[in-house]
């Protein structure tokens, strides 16, 4: 697939095991025009700006049955694809972090507390060993 950035460059990309291609640095405001050569066939869309607040989806199909979205192709050999904003989804906030309970507060305490003297503990017995030596 390719994405032909007018008066700038022409990008390509391998669509996936999943039939798609992803652009994912376009240039904000710049007119684009899409083609994709499967089966034989060149399907182009119209040419459209890249929007600054989402992305756009094109749909291209190939294959008996398959009806142009826009208008007519002007030639067997290519056709054109619709043309669909993507649609605005939802950003998920991060799960919240785990609430602790005034128990879970208790228990924390007591493991920082007991490893903090372990700690001094050892210090001591190191110290008082390389007294005595």
């Amino acid at each position: 697939m390719a994405i032909d950035v007018a008066g700038r460059s022409t990008q390509t990309a391998r669509t996936g095991s999943d039939g798609r291609a992803q652009f994912a640095h376009l240039p904000i405001g710049a007119n684009l025009r899409a083609t994709v050569t499967a089966q034989g066939t060149t399907l182009e869309s119209e040419t459209f700006p890249m929007p600054a607040d989402r992305g756009v989806r094109l749909l291209f199909v190939v294959g008996e049955g398959a009806a142009v979205a826009t208008r007519p192709a002007t030639t067997p050999t290519s056709a054109r694809a619709a043309l669909e904003p993507a649609p605005a989804t939802a950003i998920e906030p991060p799960p919240a972090a785990p609430v602790r309970t005034a128990r879970a507060e208790a228990d924390l305490f007591v493991v920082r507390t007991v490893v903090i003297g372990l700690t001094i503990l050892s210090f001591i017995v190191v110290a008082y060993q390389r007294t005595r030596a």
